[in-house]
């Protein structure tokens, strides 16, 4: 009977020694299979990312070259118009000198304004444009508008010294006391050289 119970041991041992080799022998296979399939689901992320990324990166070359070309066409933009402008100035600066009796800058002006008609080459864009219009819209204000800023106008006494004025109990001021009291408030120096 000892040798019957010994045998069913060792045959237990036995199963139960196959049974760990088949078990530590699945869980290394689970984890294996697992250890792949997430590495193919992170190798098909990156694959993705990268594409995007390579997308983002090319869309963002193009804008930067857009942007640099448009920056490249408004620095000559801005430079042409200095230019003409430039010239413009000396026109006028040469005029004004030759209406004066000098005619030193008025030749030199002439030969390089004949260099642009000799050459057929344009002048630069900014020579002889007018500024647009300034906006009258809203220029004017109401009437009340106009009362709030006389109510609110400063006195100012011998010295230069801003002091509030008390309009509540002073009167309306005529166009005539308006005028002196300009007069009286701007310094002599500033008024003599106009």
């Amino acid at each position: 009977m000892s040798a019957m119970v010994d045998r069913t041991c060792k045959a237990l041992d036995k199963t139960v020694a196959d049974a760990e080799k088949r078990y530590d022998t699945a869980i290394a296979t689970a984890e294996h299979k697992a250890h792949a399939a997430v590495l193919a689901q992170l190798q098909k992320i990156k694959a993705e990312a990268d594409k995007a990324l390579a997308a983002i990166d090319a869309a963002f070359d193009a804008a930067m070259k857009k942007l640099d070309a448009a920056i490249e066409n408004a620095y000559q933009a801005v430079e042409s118009v200095a230019q003409g402008k430039a010239l413009e100035i000396e026109v006028h600066v040469a005029t004004l000198l030759a209406d004066a009796g000098d005619n030193t800058r008025y030749a030199a002006v002439r030969k390089q304004l004949e260099w642009y008609v000799v050459n057929k080459q344009p002048i630069p864009s900014g020579y002889g444009v007018k500024p647009p219009p300034l906006s009258t819209e809203g220029a004017k204000p109401d009437e009340k508008t106009l009362h709030k800023v006389e109510a609110t106008l400063v006195k100012v006494d011998g010295k230069g010294e801003a002091k509030p004025s008390d309009t509540e109990n002073e009167k309306e001021l005529s166009p005539e006391d308006q005028k002196a009291a300009v007069d009286k408030a701007v310094p002599r120096a500033t008024r003599s050289r106009s």
